[in-house]
């Protein structure tokens, strides 16, 4: 049986040895406190794809009107290339 020493007067090491047994995880826990997002306050990422899907459709619709696959006297008039090729 071993005598019992204060954790005062323990060494360096065995202060360590004692110290890892009594700490634990919290498992699946997380302890930090957390926020609610404020609804009012802007938010750069959840406008951000806002703008980037329509710039798509514009670019889609833009490029489906020039390359229009139809005869280009059927092509309605804003789909027909111009002089400059719009």
């Amino acid at each position: 049986m071993e005598r019992f020493v204060p954790f005062e007067k323990l060494s360096k090491k065995e202060k360590r040895k004692q110290n890892r047994l009594k700490r634990s995880t919290w498992g699946p826990l997380s302890p930090v406190t957390r926020r609610s997002a404020n609804p009012k306050a802007y938010n750069r990422k959840r406008h951000s794809g806002r703008m980037t899907a329509t710039l798509c459709l514009l670019i889609f619709r833009s490029s489906e009107a020039l390359t229009y696959r139809g005869s280009t006297s059927k092509a309605p008039a804003s789909a027909r290339p111009g002089r400059y090729g719009r």
